[in-house]
């Protein structure tokens, strides 16, 4: 839709209206759902409202111009360890109510009302001179205030609790931590294109932005490469960049290297997967993401070991050793039911001899397991289930050949009454042979089924 068709028909919408699509889209900024129709929508929204009537309150805005420097190091993911240049979404809550809640209102709450006015005017420089003046303000307290709280253990735990938790006050170190580097992180990230390949040219350019960077911010590498390896498409080049900038394939050099952290930042884009995996819904929409969360681990996991010559024994070789176990667990407990899975959802269920339509949730459970190990065994190398997989899946080959058979074989010879039920038991087996034995295959049982449905009216 052009600028022009936008204004028009927001001109169209009633008030309330208005208000719903613009809450529903700050409301979607706010989750960390990124649009790039978002920013379009609320420009033209501005121009039109200023027009028609007045203005809409934009949610959470002072708050989220308030954590604009923390982007590139927000993850969704509850990971088993902190990572110092990761902070969880959910943390942003927590601090943003203790800010408002127990620090310096007098210093801080000026700037927030400050921020709050600045946004109903709606000038850019003036919105973002305002959020620069509030985190400002909001560091010359903080800093001084966390230290003397957390200098007793009485005090650490009194801060700890105020703030939600001990992960909580580990963000917000963090968030101090990038607030007092971000002039120059926007410096460091300002020095590079938008997406870094490893190639020399590339490497170079960084490398010297890295090293300039790290004589003002000494302290806080891991920020510039956790915002780094953001900028890399395919993310796990990352690790060849790394390679090519220590200038050794040898963990015990990048070790002792200033690309030290940047081994922890890429097991945590390991880690971030597992936990992704363990926490997405097992229903047929979500098949596409979940094999694709599998493909983006088997990415990760192979070219770290390409890059790098790992010991088993070393602490990053250990971490690694445990992603590989964690992951391999809780695929194979997916996948393991897949058999039994299969069969309850194709074997046609009557009762008191009446047929009864299949079950879409258990249809769902047979397609997930059946897709997610099809999925596995592209990425075996990566998973401690080499017996299994091909295993599990000659045993699915199996039931779905010969219970989709069985079940074109009886729409065959069906009644009318039942042959619409067979017939959606029949689109079962389509469904898991294309996913089992590939589209071509399931157009041949499309075409039996098809041949079956006419013989069967013909009767």
């Amino acid at each position: 839709m052009g600028t022009e068709k936008l204004k028009n028909f927001l001109s169209g919408l009633s008030p309330e209206a208005r208000r719903l699509l613009v809450r529903g889209i700050e409301e979607a900024r706010a989750r960390g759902e990124l649009d790039p129709s978002h920013e379009f929508i609320l420009s033209a929204a501005r121009e039109t409202f200023l027009k028609t009537g007045p203005r809409i309150p934009r949610i959470n805005n002072t708050k989220r111009l308030f954590f604009t420097p923390l982007e590139p190091f927000l993850i969704s993911e509850i990971l088993p360890k902190k990572q110092r240049g990761r902070i969880h979404r959910s943390s942003l809550d927590h601090i943003w109510n203790w800010v408002h809640r127990d620090l310096a209102k007098d210093k801080v709450g000026e700037a927030i009302h400050a921020v709050d006015e600045a946004l109903t005017i709606g000038e850019p420089h003036e919105v973002e001179g305002a959020a620069r003046i509030l985190r400002a303000r909001f560091l010359a307290v903080a800093r001084e205030y966390i230290a003397a709280l957390v200098a007793t253990s009485d005090g650490h735990r009194r801060l700890a609790s105020q703030l939600g938790g001990q992960r909580v006050l580990d963000d917000l170190r963090d968030f101090v931590d990038v607030l007092e580097a971000e002039r120059a992180l926007g410096s460091f990230l300002k020095a590079m294109p938008e997406q870094v390949t490893a190639d020399r040219r590339n490497i170079e350019k960084v490398t010297q932005a890295y090293a300039m960077f790290l004589r003002v911010e000494p302290g806080k590498s891991v920020f510039a490469l956790a915002a780094l390896m953001g900028r890399f498409d395919p993310p796990e080049d990352f690790l060849r960049f790394i390679v090519e900038a220590v200038g050794s394939d040898d963990l015990a050099v990048v070790a002792k290297s200033e690309y030290a952290p940047a081994i922890d930042i890429a097991l945590t884009e390991i880690a971030r997967l597992v936990e992704r995996f363990s926490g997405m819904p097992r229903t047929a929409s979500s098949i596409p993401a979940i094999q694709g969360v599998i493909r983006q681990y088997h990415r990760w996991m192979r070219t770290f070991s390409v890059a790098f010559e790992v010991s088993q024994t070393s602490e990053w070789g250990k971490r690694i050793s445990e992603f590989r176990s964690t992951m391999s667990n809780r695929v194979s407990s997916l996948i393991e039911p897949s058999p039994l899975l299969t069969r309850r959802a194709l074997r046609p269920v009557r009762t008191d001899g009446i047929l009864r339509m299949p079950d879409p949730e258990v249809i769902d459970e047979a397609l997930v397991a059946v897709s997610v190990l099809e999925t596995a065994l592209t990425a075996r190398e990566s998973l401690a289930l080499n017996r299994m997989l091909p295993d599990t899946r000659k045993s699915i080959e199996q039931v779905v050949e010969t219970m989709t058979n069985g079940v074109i074989a009886e729409l065959r010879d069906s009644s009318e009454a039942e042959r619409p039920i067979l017939s959606e038991y029949a689109q079962a087996g389509i469904n898991l042979s294309a996913a089992v034995f590939g589209e071509d295959y399931a157009a041949v049982i499309r075409r039996a089924r098809h041949v079956a449905m006419t013989h069967t009216a013909a009767r």
